[in-house]
């Protein structure tokens, strides 16, 4: 299993040369898990749970958390409630803003629709702001 990561991660180098350091450590760490977690699924064959809602409920939260992220406001409050997520919202915020991978693929490796990623993905902010000192 350890070749898949090195093969996904070469396929990146690009990417990699323009990160920095604890960007890189991240994106390496996440890509690791992720690779794991996906070969531990396809063995095992864990069922997940489909997130099927409104898209109005989406839309009421999306720029809130999307913005502090990515311009780094609440950094610290965001480190601090990190290790507090879940394991389902601290993928699924990798695979977003770590890996920066597209819904669709993220909809694959989540075993999910692809229609539904926003969904989770709102879920997963609206967790981690609701965590956060803010």
């Amino acid at each position: 299993m350890q070749h898949r990561v090195i093969i996904k991660l070469i396929g990146q180098l690009q990417l990699l040369r323009t990160l920095s350091k604890p960007k890189l450590i991240n994106y390496i760490t996440a890509t690791s898990r992720n690779t794991a977690l996906n070969h531990l699924r396809s063995v095992k064959k864990i069922a997940e749970v489909p997130y099927d809602d409104s898209i109005e409920d989406v839309r009421r939260h999306l720029p809130e958390i999307d913005e502090m992220m990515l311009y780094g406001e609440l950094r610290d409050s965001v480190y601090s409630a990190w290790d507090n997520l879940d394991e389902r919202n601290r993928r699924v915020l990798e695979l977003k803003y770590v890996l920066k991978k597209p819904n669709e693929q993220i909809a694959k490796e989540l075993g999910i629709r692809a229609d539904s990623v926003r969904m989770v993905l709102s879920r997963a902010r609206n967790s981690l702001k609701a965590m956060m000192d803010i």
